[in-house]
């Protein structure tokens, strides 16, 4: 019993960061305005290269520690017609 009150706390413990972290990004509207800047210009990249990602939800944009916006998940996207992929 005590060891899993000790993992649980130690688990609270490890998440506490994030959680900070999380509602600083949520308060600093710069920051914000940053993320969606990084992912459209991932967007503006594929498109240059003639890929649609045809499923962009909050749940396809990774961040990194620095809060950089990386766009994965590319299961549903499509070269469009008449473009090369060079890579």
């Amino acid at each position: 019993m005590v060891s899993r009150l000790l993992a649980s706390q130690r688990r609270a413990e490890a998440a506490a960061p994030s959680l900070a972290q999380a509602a600083v990004f949520y308060h600093n509207w710069e920051r914000r305005l940053d993320v969606a800047a990084g992912t459209a210009a991932g967007l503006f990249h594929m498109h240059s290269k003639g890929v649609v990602h045809r499923d962009l939800t909050s749940y396809n944009v990774l961040l990194d520690a620095g809060f950089s916006a990386r766009v994965c998940d590319f299961n549903l996207s499509r070269v469009r017609a008449g473009c090369c992929v060079c890579v």
